[in-house]
């Protein structure tokens, strides 16, 4: 599963993983590809008849049969299957690479009879189960992730109801779910009401939360929603450059700076006045990023229906070992003598070129 990208069709393979094997099922072997099937087949005969209307007992087990080796699946033309890849962002400098995120591919008939064959001959010495349980932590979030996608979230059957709302009668209350909100993902999507050209607050906004981002303030807008907002004229240059960089560690350039912009919550009654920066980075992704500042400084008006313990390891830093801080500590060094050394011959490039400037001028001067 390290280096195989894992295949899914109509009739998933053994190796596919299945949201029932983390509970620790047994395998069923199954025949892979399928076969296709004659009218005779469909008729179920005597053996068939009397093996349903006398069914074996629960302790029954059926036993195992062998597996047979696969017939090229290019002979069948209606199986479709897709492709998932994982990719590794590039590290920070002193952090080690991981996982970030997990895509989608269809896949190319020429390449069905090959990667079948790896995955079969991987699910004869794994089970399902223990190659769920062999992947990483953030491995099996991303295949945990593309299952719900893939069966969708079950509604529940039974649903608390509570009554909001008062009136003359009770016919004129409405009734609200206490699960209709559930599932909803508490860091994205945070809807916020920014003033805008004549200063009420009525221009809606979605805010994503990440504790990642650590800038002074920790305040981000997309450029876009400056526009919106008709802000954009009053970006201001002047301002200390806090630096950004994305999830794999490269430098994120900011735009500029908005002043004194004022905000607040949808549903909460403080508001806010705030300095953000202008950054073109999240332009499509986000409007608003709250940063690690703004969410410790203002965590009971983020948080104000939410347990605080569900949180408690949310700022928690690793504790360096003596190998990754040396490693850590020898790329800066590098770095630091890379960016000099490039100091030091742009210098000595000027100095060359004033130089010559300097002969050239004396040499028009001596000859008229």
């Amino acid at each position: 599963m390290n280096d195989t990208p894992m295949c899914q069709g109509q009739h998933r393979p053994q190796a596919m993983i299945g949201a029932s094997d983390r509970a620790g099922i047994q395998d069923s072997p199954s025949s892979f590809p399928p076969q296709p099937l004659e009218a005779a087949q469909m008729i179920p005969n005597e053996a068939q008849m009397d093996r349903l209307s006398n069914p074996p007992s629960k302790n029954f087990l059926p036993v195992p049969k062998t597996r047979s080796d696969p017939e090229p699946i290019s002979a069948t033309t209606s199986v479709v299957l897709e492709g998932y890849k994982f990719f590794k962002a590039d590290p920070i400098p002193g952090q080690a690479p991981c996982w970030t995120r997990v895509q989608r591919t269809q896949m190319h008939p020429s390449q069905f009879d090959h990667f079948i064959k790896k995955v079969q001959k991987r699910a004869n010495l794994i089970s399902r189960a223990q190659q769920y349980l062999n992947l990483s932590e953030i491995r099996q979030s991303h295949v945990q992730q593309l299952i719900d996608e893939k069966r969708g979230v079950p509604k529940p059957e039974n649903v608390n109801q509570r009554r909001r709302g008062r009136g003359a009668r009770k016919n004129e209350a409405y009734w609200v779910d206490y699960n209709a909100t559930g599932n909803k993902d508490i860091f994205d999507g945070r809807e916020c009401l920014f003033a805008d050209g004549k200063g009420n607050l009525r221009t809606p906004a979605l805010a994503n939360l990440d504790t990642g981002l650590k800038v002074q303030g920790g305040l981000i807008m997309s450029s876009q929603y400056a526009k919106d907002i008709s802000r954009y004229q009053d970006i201001s240059q002047d301002f200390d450059d806090p630096c950004l960089r994305s999830i794999s560690g490269h430098p994120t350039p900011v735009k500029g700076i908005l002043r004194d912009v004022t905000f607040r919550l949808k549903g909460a009654s403080v508001t806010f006045k705030r300095d953000f920066f202008i950054c073109d980075a999240i332009d499509g992704l986000a409007d608003i990023m709250f940063g690690a500042n703004f969410i410790k400084n203002h965590f009971r008006v983020l948080f104000e229906r939410v347990k605080e313990c569900m949180f408690a390891s949310w700022f928690s830093t690793k504790k360096e070992s003596k190998e990754e801080k040396a490693e850590r500590e020898r790329l800066e060094r590098d770095q630091k003598i890379k960016a000099n050394q490039r100091e030091i011959a742009r210098l000595q490039k000027e100095q060359l070129m004033l130089e010559v400037a300097q002969r050239q001028g004396q040499a028009a001067t001596s000859h008229p």
